[in-house]
């Protein structure tokens, strides 16, 4: 199985690695392949519109990958 991963923090002293890291070693635990990594630093989760999760969004939707990997929910939006 392939899929990407998404990082998200909401200010620039903030850092995606723990996500990153806790992400990577989940899929090598489950053999899943990271075809890509999608990344928003210093980024509100309130926006509707964020370059990184839009990247991902418009990868997904283009493709046959739909599988995507997130440390927790709110790196999604507070609203999620």
């Amino acid at each position: 199985m392939r899929a990407g991963i998404y990082l998200r923090v909401s200010t620039k002293e903030q850092t995606t690695l723990n996500q990153e890291l806790v992400l990577k070693e989940f899929c090598e635990r489950n053999d899943i392949i990271i075809y890509k990594i999608y990344k928003d630093e210093g980024v509100s989760g309130s926006l509707t519109s964020r370059e990184g999760l839009d990247k991902m969004l418009q990868d997904m939707r283009r493709s046959e990958e739909r599988r995507v990997g997130k440390e927790c929910r709110s790196r999604w939006s507070p609203y999620h």
